[in-house]
């Protein structure tokens, strides 16, 4: 079920009805209500696949109390050890297993040999990630002893299930949502009228923006080797542009849906092609995601305690696995790697954070713009070929015809969002007069209702 459907507009309405109006006031019946439409929702993809999160919320229920309960170090470490191998193993097996199998297949041939482990042919679960590394924050949490080990497993297991934020993130700390599912449930106008209008800019973000960009897009790549230099440099900052609409339009939909339930979601978006610098820039994309690195991996490797050296090293591991934890190809882990590599090129350069604003973000744009190639890439050969073309090999000509209609949204969108970028999200405008306040929410609605691109495209992220 897509956030951009009709369905997902009619299981939402229904959700919210019996929520607010069957089970007002009943907390316990709200949260199994929750956790039962949570489960509906996610098996609407594949439904024996409701297993799976079943076993990883069970072990990490189970560790989550025996970490509380032990004392002893060693015991508290071998839980710990336990619970994140579990998890793990379930993650490895369906996103990775057949990774390695081809590249041990690979490395045989290159030695001589014919040794193959086979490969698997089941389906990725939809948003294994997130909820992989959603689980284990919880158990990390109860570990170093921020957080207390939830004995109601209900309550446990619509952490890891809720609904809004099961497939894509945000990747939710227990400090944040597990807190707010253990109080009482009170309806806030306020807050649901600003789910709304989240819900409004992400659905333009996703269907009117992402998805526009994304036929020309696609259009390229299925012919890249006829693709002449400025072909490729059109598609390559569409990508930009389509990924960024894509993904962060589903987490205002999720925010704002969230919202409507008297539930608020960590931001994960940050107005990023705003920033400054690649640095910054990964404080403000997929934020959920950089601070679960920084807190579990970057921070207990030394982080920024340690020699330069070290910082280098823990940077490089840090980026290295973001990458693969996008996906099981070596594109995945090049692309971890030059983020890396511009980051610490940022720390021996300051004299880029002297240079003027106009100058920066435009020059930050287009280096994240050549680093998602090799994201969008169907592989390595192609990431490398279409980058030597982009930038070494012009090839004279276009096959563009300018979308006049595409370009005028887009300065919309990043014009607006400009005038924003200090607010908590793009259609924050509570603030303002209602004739523009509404004005604004006609105009985007507009643009839905007539440039949308149906039917509905799956998002990004749900590959993850």
């Amino acid at each position: 079920m897509l956030f951009n459907s009709f369905q997902y507009l009619v299981f939402f309405v229904a959700v919210w009805l019996v929520f607010w109006f069957v089970l007002k006031e009943r907390t316990k019946l709200q949260q199994l209500f929750l956790l039962i439409v949570s489960c509906y929702f996610y098996m609407f993809f594949i439904p024996k696949y409701i297993l799976i999160l079943g076993l990883t919320i069970a072990v990490d229920y189970w560790a989550g109390i025996e970490l509380e309960r032990q004392q002893d170090p060693r015991r508290r470490k071998f839980v710990l050890y336990l619970s994140v191998a579990v998890t793990c193993a379930i993650l490895f097996v369906f996103k990775y297993y057949n990774f390695f199998s081809d590249n041990i297949l690979a490395l045989s041939h290159w030695l001589g040999g014919e040794w193959s482990i086979g490969i698997l042919t089941w389906a990725l679960p939809i948003g294994l990630s997130f909820h992989t590394f959603q689980s284990l924050s919880y158990v990390f949490e109860v570990y170093y002893k921020r957080q207390s080990a939830e004995r109601n497993f209900l309550t446990y297991s619509l952490y890891v299930m809720y609904f809004p934020q099961l497939v894509a993130g945000p990747i939710e700390r227990p400090g944040n949502l597990l807190q707010q599912l253990n109080k009482p449930f009170s309806f806030d106008i306020a807050l649901a009228t600003d789910g709304l209008r989240m819900i409004l800019w992400g659905l333009f973000k996703k269907v009117v923006i992402a998805d526009t960009c994304a036929m020309v897009v696609n259009a390229t790549y299925l012919n890249l080797e006829g693709a002449t230099t400025l072909d490729l440099w059109y598609a390559a900052i569409l990508f930009s542009i389509q990924i960024y609409g894509d993904f962060s339009g589903y987490s205002d939909i999720a925010r704002g849906s969230s919202q409507l339930l008297g539930i608020r979601l960590i931001t994960n978006f940050n107005f990023p092609y705003f920033s400054r610098s690649i640095t910054e820039f990964w404080s403000r994309w997929h934020t959920s995601l950089s601070s679960w690195f920084r807190d579990y991996v970057y921070i207990p490797l030394g982080g920024n305690r340690v020699n330069v050296w070290r910082q280098s090293v823990n940077v490089l591991v840090v980026f290295v696995l973001s990458g693969f934890w996008h996906g099981a190809q070596w594109t995945f882990i090049v692309w971890g790697l030059v983020n890396a590599g511009f980051v610490l090129l940022e720390k021996i350069t300051p004299w880029s954070k002297k240079a003027p604003s106009v100058f920066l973000i435009p020059l930050t744009f287009l280096t994240t713009t050549c680093i998602w190639v090799f994201f969008r890439a169907e592989n390595f050969h192609s990431a490398v070929f279409q980058l030597q073309r982009m930038l070494f090999d012009f090839v004279g000509g276009s096959n563009i015809v300018l979308d006049k209609k595409l370009w005028l949204m887009i300065v919309f969108f990043f014009v607006f969002e400009w005038i924003q970028r200090n607010k908590v999200h793009g259609m924050d405008i509570a603030h303002w007069r209602p004739v523009y306040r509404y004005g604004a929410y006609t105009a985007v609605y507009l643009l839905i209702f007539f440039m949308a691109v149906y039917p509905a495209n799956q998002f990004i992220y749900f590959q993850f």
